[in-house]
């Protein structure tokens, strides 16, 4: 918060010391500053340092002030030392990361993409690679612990995909082993040679595992609709996937789904799902395989 304020304050100075061009500059910079920051995960704000830099490059002459009577050059010096503080940490990884890097034991790290031949030195440490760990739902009016069961707690959450429950289950680990089983049985069964698939699922990336072609249309992380689904082979149906709630809503668009009510009681649309002929080719411990037939209009 105190970094996303000193930036914002940094345009306010910049314009009110004359700086108009690189005030209004700073001001176009900031939605992509918190953008890149905030837009995932959670990034270092490694914009900070450099923001700093051109506070301290752009500092007005001695004696400007704003209307309120406030030294600019006196302000601007102390947001860049904010800025510079906080973005301190940061730099300091940067800045000592090769060096930690040159004592790891590479043994410890595997290939992302193994089989990719030039992309193979893209590693990863083995143990988020290999183990594969998973997230599933143990309780259940007929589980053990059906005495604390409340329907409400998995409320939506169940995936219901041609007249059948599918597990409550969520891969968190080893996304490498996950891509590759998956990848090596569709080969093995000679499925994927050729093939393009539509993966209900947040990630579409088995070509880079070496099953299947890339598909015309999609993109290798799902961003909504069901963009390149015309131009596949497959729809392949993960049973233990990335996202569970990615998949039912794929899986939702491609079937339909009823009007309903929110929990507000407000009426939530109708998906109209698409006709479409699917065909079960392969079912095992790991995904469904569906072959894609006409689509009608």
């Amino acid at each position: 918060m105190v970094g996303s304020l000193a930036l914002v304050l940094s345009v306010i100075w910049l314009r009110q010391g004359g700086r108009k061009v690189e005030g209004l500059v700073m001001l176009l910079l900031v939605p992509a500053c918190f953008y890149v920051t905030y837009q995932n995960f959670g990034n270092d704000p490694q914009w900070l340092p450099l923001a700093a830099l051109m506070l301290l490059v752009l500092l007005p002459a001695e004696g400007v002030t704003n209307a309120l009577g406030w030294d600019l050059r006196r302000a601007m010096t102390y947001t860049a030392v904010v800025m510079l503080a906080l973005g301190a940490p940061s730099v300091t990884n940067l800045a000592y990361s090769p060096f930690r890097h040159l004592t790891e034991e590479s043994d410890k790290y595997t290939a992302l993409l193994p089989g990719s031949g030039r992309n193979e030195d893209i590693v990863t440490p083995t143990i988020r690679a290999h183990r594969v760990d998973a997230k599933i739902a143990l309780d259940g009016p007929n589980s053990p612990y059906s005495v604390f069961w409340d329907e409400d707690f998995r409320e939506g959450e169940d995936t219901v995909w041609r007249g059948e429950t599918l597990d409550n289950c969520i891969i968190e680990l080893g996304t490498v082993a996950w891509f590759k089983s998956i990848a090596d049985d569709l080969n093995a069964r000679g499925l994927a040679q050729g093939k393009t698939a539509f993966v209900a699922d947040i990630l579409n990336g088995f070509w880079l595992y070496g099953a299947f072609d890339p598909l015309e249309g999609n993109a290798p992380w799902y961003y909504g609709g069901l963009s390149g689904f015309a131009n596949a082979d497959y729809l392949l149906v993960p049973l233990c996937p990335l996202s569970t709630s990615v998949r039912k809503q794929i899986l939702g668009e491609i079937e339909g789904v009823p009007a309903s009510e929110d929990d507000e009681g407000n009426e939530v649309p109708a998906v109209e799902g698409i006709d479409v002929d699917l065909a079960e080719v392969e079912r095992n411990a790991l995904y469904i395989l569906y072959e894609i037939g006409e689509i009608k209009e």
